[in-house]
């Protein structure tokens, strides 16, 4: 079944229904990642033989080739094999090897790690520098009744019933 997503347009209340796609279709990707999973692994192994295992990320690639061969092996689609498909997220982690071989890709993420306390602090100041405008603004305009009694008869404006 089609997911059902609640959209508001010009006051009304309407769903988009998101196109299906078969299982199928993700199964038959799910076959091509290993294949070329398992034909990278394999290069690696005849062009390093066993010096090939002297390095972690290895055992990160063996995961990640293990996980969908135990799944396709039962055939089982739920429970233990979900579980297992977490472990395909290690994969992902081979992105973190790209930082160690290009020395730019480093410098980029070390500035990203090292800015971000700054950007944080920032985030800090400027809310709280907001929250002392609204708070100021709040006494000056919005509960002083003397100099804005006249704005409030002339635009008819309903005030709260605990300030009157």
């Amino acid at each position: 079944p089609a997911a059902n997503t609640p959209n508001v347009a010009h006051g009304e209340l309407w769903f988009f229904e998101w196109p299906t796609v078969p299982a199928a279709v993700f199964e038959v990707l799910e076959v091509i990642f290993l294949i070329t999973f398992i034909g990278e692994f394999v290069i690696k192994f005849y062009a390093y033989r066993i010096q090939l295992f002297l390095d972690l990320w290895v055992y990160v690639d063996l995961i990640a080739i293990a996980v969908p061969i135990f799944s396709l092996i039962n055939g089982s689609s739920g429970g233990a094999a979900s579980l297992l498909r977490i472990f395909r997220l290690f994969k992902l982690m081979r992105l973190v090897r790209l930082v160690r071989i290009f020395r730019e890709l480093g410098v980029i993420v070390s500035g990203f790690v090292m800015a971000f306390s700054p950007i944080l602090w920032t985030s800090f100041l400027l809310f709280t520098f907001t929250y002392a405008c609204a708070i100021f603004t709040t006494m000056q305009i919005g509960q002083n009744d003397e100099e804005y009694e006249s704005y409030y008869l002339e635009c008819e404006v309903v005030r709260h019933p605990a300030t009157c």
